[in-house]
């Protein structure tokens, strides 16, 4: 996929007035831009457009090739940035609740 698709499908999107885009992104296709060097991709402008139209980005890496762990950087900062622990939907690690409960391997929303 090119950049140009990327972009005319965040577009195509903001037309249609969904409520979120969510991208997963191999290796070759990056979200990726440096703030620092003013490097502005055409596609981080197309998310903020969404944003503008009150769309949630939601960005993260793709599952490509035998090391399917990867991770998505520098995304812009009115994308949400989401990640899986492993390909069978299990958690790694414990998670820490304010009521001091641990959870080992699960996930519960109240």
């Amino acid at each position: 996929m090119k950049e140009e698709d990327m972009v005319y499908g965040i577009k195509a999107a903001i037309q249609k007035n969904v409520s979120m885009i969510s991208m997963s992104l191999a290796q070759s296709l990056s979200f990726m831009c440096d703030w620092s060097s003013g490097d502005f991709h055409v596609k981080n402008i197309a998310s903020l457009q969404a944003l503008r139209a009150d769309i949630v980005t939601v960005v993260s890496a793709g599952n490509l090739g035998k090391y399917y762990l990867n991770y998505v950087a520098k995304v812009a900062l009115w994308c949400l940035t989401i990640a899986s622990c492993t390909s069978k939907s299990e958690f790694m690690s414990t998670l820490t609740f304010k009521s001091d409960s641990a959870r080992t391997n699960s996930f519960e929303i109240w």
